[in-house]
């Protein structure tokens, strides 16, 4: 016991004898900046338009896919929310897998999926690529927007808006929009309980109609995996979605009037 006093006061005193060699009212050195490291890619363009960029990195057992949709912004009007709110859906079960396997199958593999109005991802260990870039393809290709799982996501949805309410950042984000972009713009149009409200199952399903299409697809993939077997695999689970024209949007600036 004795000894263990001894060591700590001694770790103590020398503790206090660095410390008091610090002249802390002189602001240190910056260290060198650090230059950032970004991998080569390599390109991958299927017969579908799709595009994928592949950076090998095997530093750790792990691999990163997210799908970005290119596509304009859209002015929601009457139903502001229902670009969102499909990309909440399309997450929520496949027509072959309903989202309680769908979130088991995920959860098995330690791995992380999500998805967006304009994006899908999905990370997880390199061991499970092929499932991974398989649960991809089925989520973007055959979501299947069912009632239950709407009304949910709509409630929740709904909740959110409440609380937002009395946030300072949502408030001054919605001002914000509204007078830079005008509330006739997507970017300054304000999403309400009223036009939440609106929003029908249908007009889910026709946002991914129109837009989910791979022609405006790019995906990313970073991690410790090959180009050759990452082409393989999107050939094998997303050679079947079929290209279609995406019609274009524009719109008029508030400050251009």
């Amino acid at each position: 016991m004795k000894r263990v006093i001894i060591f700590i006061n001694i770790f103590l005193f020398v503790a206090v004898a660095a410390f008091a060699q610090v002249d802390r009212s002189v602001r240190p050195d910056a260290g060198p900046a650090r230059a950032p490291e970004i991998g080569e890619a390599d390109v991958i363009t299927m017969k579908n338009g799709m595009k994928i960029f592949v950076v090998e990195n095997s530093k750790l057992p792990r691999v990163s896919m997210s799908l970005i949709l290119d596509r304009d912004p859209i002015f929601e009007g009457e139903k502001a929310g229902y670009v969102q709110l499909a990309g909440d859906m399309i997450g929520r079960g496949t027509i072959n897998r309903p989202k309680d396997k769908l979130d088991e199958e995920v959860d098995f593999m330690g791995a992380s999926l999500g998805t967006g109005s304009t994006n899908i991802y999905a990370s997880g260990l390199s061991k499970y690529t092929e499932k991974l870039v398989e649960i991809m393809a089925d989520v973007a290709m055959n979501p299947s927007f069912t009632q239950e799982e709407f009304d949910k996501a709509k409630e929740q949805f709904l909740s959110g808006i409440e609380s937002g309410k009395d946030d300072p950042s949502t408030i001054m984000g919605n001002v914000y929009g509204a007078l830079i972009y005008g509330k006739d713009h997507p970017y300054g149009e304000i999403i309400t309980t009223e036009t939440v409200e609106a929003i029908t199952l249908e007009d889910c399903k026709n946002y991914y109609n129109t837009y989910f299409k791979p022609n405006i697809a790019y995906v990313a993939v970073v991690g410790d995996v090959k180009t050759k077997k990452i082409k393989k695999l999107f050939n094998k689970y997303f050679g079947d979605w079929e290209r279609t024209d995406v019609s274009m949007n524009t719109y008029e600036l508030l400050w251009s009037r």
